[in-house]
């Protein structure tokens, strides 16, 4: 029950972040991150709810609210102290007789937990840095991981650098923002977190690793966002796709005959399936027909 409220205030949070100026909620961000700190970012409930540590991690870099994120940095190393003095470490699945080595276990888990707070800040690290994002990040995180864990991981030196990975992982389907969202009305998706259209990364042989049908809906989409020369690996692999909505939206007459071929070849090379008859199109006359599949005679019977 507690991780299900948790992860439902945290859906909630993420749909602020998404719609909302990051100074129009300032006080409900900030009380949230508090609360996860005290609350989650101690032992042995981090253990419990660890798995929406990345989501907060993306929610906090996102916003810019960098102050919030180094005290929940701050609050991971106090967790990887208290584990390192405190805590007997074991494998459950190890074999029965024998005893992994500790200081190998722990240098392990402590190097992939931190990984992954670097790797999702690099997912949601915003395109364009406010100047309040600016001073917060010089204030707060920059050289941040070199001086406060003992580790050989390599940190970014420039805000630039940061921008070049978010524009790498968004390119590729795998950043905070999914990649379809550079394809959507402005009216629809703020465009915060969606870098420019010119570090889109391409590729060039699909066809030798793809279906022909899925190649060809994809180019068919591709025409419709007009992206790059080539098809951006964020629509051939991509891990969040256009749902059907979405594409209907892109489609310039969706509705028509003469769109409808191809509105089938992209539906089936994005979501696995072929638009069927009961697709609503307009006829001759320009009424829009949405069939139903049932027939009935005059009676009504």
């Amino acid at each position: 029950m507690r991780r299900a409220g948790f992860a439902i205030k945290l859906r909630d949070f993420e749909a602020y972040e998404r719609d909302l100026l990051p100074d129009s909620w300032k006080g409900h961000r900030q009380a949230f991150f508090r609360a996860f700190c005290q609350h989650v970012l101690v032992l042995p409930h981090f253990f419990e709810l660890a798995i929406y540590l990345p989501r907060v991690v993306k929610l906090a870099t996102a916003s810019e609210d960098f102050e919030s994120l180094s005290q929940i940095i701050m609050r991971l190393k106090v967790i990887c102290e208290t584990v390192e003095k405190n805590c007997s470490l074991s494998i459950k699945a190890y074999p029965d007789g024998s005893k992994p080595d500790e200081v190998e276990m722990l240098s392990r888990w402590k190097n992939q937990l931190l990984g992954s707070v670097q790797e999702n800040i690099f997912a949601a690290f915003p395109p364009r840095l406010s100047k309040i994002g600016k001073t917060g990040w010089q204030a707060c995180m920059a050289d941040y991981f070199p001086l406060i864990f003992d580790i050989a991981m390599p940190w970014p030196m420039t805000i630039g650098k940061f921008q070049q990975q978010q524009a790498r992982l968004f390119s590729y389907d795998l950043a905070h923002q999914p990649f379809r969202f550079i394809g959507l009305p402005k009216e629809m998706i703020a465009q915060r977190g969606i870098p420019a259209k010119k570090t889109i990364a391409t590729f060039s042989d699909s066809a030798l690793l793809l279906q022909p049908e899925v190649v060809s809906g994809v180019t068919a989409l591709n025409g419709w966002i007009k992206l790059a020369n080539g098809l951006p690996h964020g629509l051939l692999f991509a891990t969040r796709p256009f749902n059907v909505a979405e594409i209907f939206i892109l489609a310039k007459d969706p509705f028509s005959e003469a769109t409808y071929p191809v509105l089938k070849v992209v539906v089936l090379a994005l979501r696995g399936f072929t638009l069927d008859e009961k697709t609503p199109r307009l006829d001759k006359k320009e009424v829009l027909r949405i069939p139903d599949g049932a027939y009935s005679d005059e009676s009504g019977q």
